[in-house]
């Protein structure tokens, strides 16, 4: 088999591609070599070519080369023109920009975040979009022009979230700061982008005043792409369960509704060449209702490419239209190179293709071998379970190195909700054509949140079966997944003789995978961690898979849910157990966020000993009781057994803090001892195999002695704790300055 037989085009758009990623991702001295080797290529083989007169080859050789010479240039300085916004901008100096409002992002009394589009920077004409954070409460309306004095930024890595990759995939640059500064509304601006915004957000508005809260977030999830409306825990089961793709507006929801519109047209007895141009006005219509995103142009393009190829009497080829589109977004939306959604969408739908000629040979047999009666329904199952499985192959890559996991269920989940959530894509638009008329408004209404709430409980479902989202963050990934991808480039590249070769390769290797994984999510190996984000501390106790985290912190927001991330990375992705150890009232925030995100199976809970203390852990019962989380108590000076480690807790109060002192001991596969430091203001700590100091409650302000007669490893928090402190019996103990994650490995 081979995508590029005959596809000169097609493999032209190949190579800028590659060429394009080239002149972004890879060193500078990658680039240069690149350019000299396209070169080289083209300039030797358009020579054969002309010594052998193969003229007709000429071209074929040269071109791609040059497209991907083209592709390298084009994104270096598209590198070069974002490295140029950092230095002329980024620094201690004021500016005042005038800006369009495009979006609001965030608004409260203390904080308000905005997207920007500037059009000018002091007396400078520019056009940057920008994501503009004023610590006031700020009212702006979508089309607002406004001018402002701002500090320019660029973004940071926050609790290991890449904001800068991210906002400049998304188009935005650069970070406006204001300091309390006045927002001079000077006028209002008119643009087919605030058009298209305005007029989303008022279908928006008909959903959410007819449909109940969670079926409104679904249906503008599904035919707005709009997911904000949507509760956390909805979203959580959806990336559980491998179905978060039927969300995020993508070349299936395009089709499934072009289908249904070609349909309609046709029973109107409308000729193809008519219906052809109707949909194309109308897919540029619904391309600009969903804000132009770029799964969904990916799938415009590719369709409005059948539809030239019908007028052009020529035959329509989807591997070319696939390649011609994402070349095309590269081009005029240089930022998607960077955006793991579009990539992710190029690779489903690459996969797509490649299992089509597979798909069609199954279901031939299929047909041939069936009675009547059974052939649709097990050839429907067979069709969507091979499409569904290339699909997932083709972005696994992106599953391993970007998300650290995948879903267990995603096919079957695909199987059964794909054509229930087609019919949302019919409703949604019928609901606002008819919303005016009551007796089809009602019936329409009924029928989406029937709909709706299928869907959520179906996902909800699945969700809660045991261990189903398993992390891919393990060694050997990488050493599967590269020379996979490298041998099925190969074959789809070469004209293989026997098709079969390719579905036969791909299920071998899947099989290796899945016994690499079993065997690494059983992994008899105890983990512990300890994490330190800030002053918020966090143990993690992993084996088999199952994770247990014992928050240390007091609670601060955001904190929790990147420790949770960082525990399960080796294993499977939910948290058996959350063991605070004492209880703080941002505890009831922090978790709930947590079991919003994430899976969690119960939470364990200090017993409270006043009043402040019970109402938080009332707070918290309530609070996880909604989620379907489990509350257990313990007392303070109680036992407690995880996971074949005995953990012991000890809470004392000294008189300058309101905030307990702590001191954990496990005993088992690993010995260790976590200490806050203020710990030593109140008795003898003891010793242990491993010995953290930590920075729970006030730093200890005198000198204290570390007992390391037992230490084979003594953490220290900071410089300031390691000035105060005294090993004793130490001389076989390895003394390091805490760091943010030390990791314990035991048999």
């Amino acid at each position: 088999m081979s995508l590029f037989y005959r596809k000169p085009f097609s493999l032209c758009c190949f190579f800028f591609i590659c060429g394009a990623l080239l002149g972004f991702f890879a060193f500078e001295n990658i680039r240069k070599f690149a350019l000299v080797a396209f070169t080289a290529i083209g300039i030797v083989m358009g020579m054969i070519a002309l010594i052998r007169k193969k003229s007709e080859y000429f071209f074929l050789a040269v071109l791609p080369m040059l497209f991907a010479i083209i592709g390298i240039l084009y994104f270096v300085l598209y590198s070069a023109r974002l490295e140029g916004y950092t230095d002329k901008y980024v620094g201690d100096d004021k500016y005042k920009i005038e800006s369009t409002v495009l979006s609001r992002s965030f608004i409260s009394n203390y904080l308000s975040i905005y997207e920007l589009r500037t059009h000018g920077i002091d007396d400078e004409k520019v056009n940057i979009k920008m994501r503009l954070e004023v610590p006031f409460y700020l009212e702006l309306a979508e089309g607002d022009r406004i001018g402002i004095a701002v500090y320019l930024s660029d973004f940071e890595i926050v609790n290991g979230f890449d904001q800068k990759h991210y906002y400049n995939s998304k188009g935005v640059y650069l970070l406006a700061s204001a300091d309390g500064t006045e927002c001079n509304i000077i006028g209002r601006d008119s643009s087919l982008e605030l058009f298209f915004g305005n007029l989303s957000r008022r279908f928006g508005d008909i959903f959410d005043k007819h449909l109940d809260e969670e079926s409104a977030g679904l249906v503008k999830a599904v035919f707005l792409g709009n997911r904000d409306g949507l509760s956390d825990t909805a979203k959580r089961d959806f990336k559980r369960t491998g179905g978060y793709h039927l969300l995020a507006l993508s070349g299936m929801h395009l089709a499934v509704l072009t289908a249904i519109l070609n349909g309609f047209f046709a029973f109107l007895k409308v000729k193809k060449s008519k219906r052809y141009i109707i949909l194309t006005v109308l897919i540029i219509f619904y391309v600009a209702l969903t804000g132009f995103c770029l799964s969904m142009v990916r799938s415009a393009i590719m369709l409005l490419a059948t539809y030239l190829a019908f007028f052009l009497r020529s035959r329509k080829d989807m591997f070319t239209a696939l390649t011609f589109a994402a070349a095309s977004i590269l081009v005029c939306s240089p930022s998607a190179i960077g955006d793991i959604g579009f990539w992710m969408s190029v690779l489903a739908t690459l996969g797509i293709l490649i299992a089509l000629p597979f798909e069609i040979y199954v279901r031939f047999k299929l047909r041939r071998i069936l009675v009547k009666w059974l052939r649709k329904i097990i050839r429907y199952t067979a069709s969507t379970l091979i499409i569904s499985f290339a699909a997932i192959l083709m972005t696994l890559p992106f599953s391993c190195f970007c998300f650290r996991a995948i879903s267990l269920v995603g096919p079957v989940v695909t199987l059964i909700l794909s054509n229930i959530v087609s019919l949302i894509l019919v409703l949604a638009p019928l609901h606002l054509m008819l919303s005016w008329l009551p007796i089809f408004s009602s019936a329409i209404v009924f029928l989406i949140e029937l709909t709706s709430r299928f869907i959520l409980w179906i996902s909800g479902v699945f969700s809660e079966i045991e261990n189903i989202y398993v992390s891919l963050d393990y060694d050997f990934v990488e050493y599967l997944v590269f020379p996979f991808f490298l041998i099925f480039a190969i074959f789809l590249v070469v004209n293989l003789k026997h098709k079969i070769i390719i579905p036969i390769f791909a299920l071998a290797w899947v099989m290796v995978f899945s016994v690499f994984e079993y065997n690494a999510l059983n992994d008899p190996l105890t983990r512990m961690k300890y994490i330190r984000l800030g002053q918020n501390e966090y143990i993690c106790l992993s084996t088999s898979g199952e994770n247990t985290l014992i928050d240390i912190s007091d609670g601060s927001g955001g904190k929790l849910s990147t420790a949770a991330n960082e525990a399960v990375r080796k294993g499977f992705c939910e948290i058996d157990a959350v063991i605070l150890t004492h209880l703080h009232k941002r505890h009831v925030n922090s978790l709930k966020q947590l079991a919003s995100d994430q899976t969690v199976r119960k939470v364990i809970i200090p017993k409270p000993i006043n009043d402040d203390e019970s109402s938080v852990a009332l707070s918290i019962n309530y609070e996880m009781e909604l989620l379907g989380v489990e509350t257990l108590y313990y007392k303070a000076d109680e036992a407690l057994e995880i996971h074949g480690t005995i953990l012991k807790s000890e809470h004392a109060y000294i008189k300058r803090s309101s905030h307990p002192i702590i001191k954990l001991e496990f005993d088992g596969a690993i010995d260790l001892l976590y200490i806050g430091s203020s710990y030593y203001e109140y008795g003898t700590a003891g010793s242990s195999e491993n010995i953290i100091i930590g920075t729970h409650g006030p730093i200890c302000k005198k000198d204290f002695t570390v007992d390391g007669s037992r230490a084979s490893l003594i953490s220290i928090a900071d410089e300031e704790l390691i000035s105060f402190a005294e090993v004793k019996n130490g001389e076989k103990a390895k003394i390091i300055k805490n760091i943010e994650l030390i990791t314990l490995i035991c048999e």
